[in-house]
């Protein structure tokens, strides 16, 4: 998320400083920088928030389903389905056990399974 982030900035840097250039020509200097600035702060804003799904009620899930060795499935209790998705290796024979109720993708200390703590890459509420 982090690299993503970073590129994301380098982007914006550039688009901005493209804009001034070009709208320089056209505008006087203070019109041009609050128009990048404004610019700026709707692309940061979109894009912060477009990213990231967040569920509820994790350790209300009853049971669960190793889909891969990768990814999870939360099922049983209230609500939707929960699947994570993470980087550690989860084989069929692997103790899970959820340690947030609520979180969002790429949150920290979510699972703990076979001795490890495990971050969540991605998750997803199933319906």
């Amino acid at each position: 998320m982090r690299i993503l982030e970073n590129k994301l900035s380098a982007h914006l840097a550039s688009l901005a400083a493209f804009l001034s250039s070009y709208l320089a020509n056209v505008f006087d200097g203070r019109s041009v920088r609050m128009v990048v600035k404004l610019i700026c702060y709707f692309c940061l804003a979109t894009s912060t928030l477009s990213f990231a799904d967040c569920v509820n009620g994790a350790k209300d899930k009853t049971s669960y389903t190793i889909l891969d060795s990768h990814t999870i499935l939360l099922k049983g209790g209230y609500g939707p389905q929960i699947i994570i998705k993470t980087f550690a290796f989860i084989s069929t024979s692997s103790s899970v056990t959820v340690l947030k109720d609520d979180f969002c993708s790429y949150e920290s200390a979510v699972l703990y399974i076979d001795g490890e703590v495990v971050d969540a890459n991605q998750v997803t509420k199933v319906n």
